[in-house]
């Protein structure tokens, strides 16, 4: 009997760790904004108004970008409030790429490149509807 609780305990915490991950997803814009980037959090909200800490590849190291107050990324340029980010939109001081270091959850066995870990600072806002321009 112990053998057969002890099997079914195996199978369940099995099934619960192979399970996703679920996180962002990096997307572009629809014409005329198909240059354009955005971070579609996969939950009817995106990344907007400020700074993000994004591990986009799942290698349990975020960078950092700057979004816009309609959710697109800045690239190449120099933010709002005075900080340089790279041409992939990732924030850089002295020429170096600024990261932080994040766990990635037990469960996550996903190798999808879909799949990511994002570490929101501020809070993120309310929910509200898709801006215009923005495509899957």
């Amino acid at each position: 009997m112990k053998k057969k609780v002890m099997l079914l305990i195996i199978m369940a915490m099995s099934i619960l760790m192979s399970m996703s991950a679920f996180a962002g997803v990096w997307r572009t814009g629809a014409a005329p904004n198909e240059n354009r980037w955005w971070y579609d959090n996969e939950d009817g909200t995106w990344a907007s108004n400020g700074w993000q800490w994004i591990d986009g590849n799942g290698d349990g190291t975020a960078e950092c970008y700057y979004f816009d107050s309609e959710g697109w990324m800045a690239a190449d340029t120099m933010t709002p409030d005075g900080y340089q980010v790279n041409g992939d939109g990732a924030w850089i001081e002295n020429g170096l790429v600024m990261t932080l270091a994040v766990s990635l959850p037990i469960s996550s066995t996903n190798t999808d490149n879909d799949s990511s870990l994002v570490v929101f600072f501020p809070v993120p806002e309310p929910q509200r509807e898709q801006p215009r321009g923005y495509g899957n």
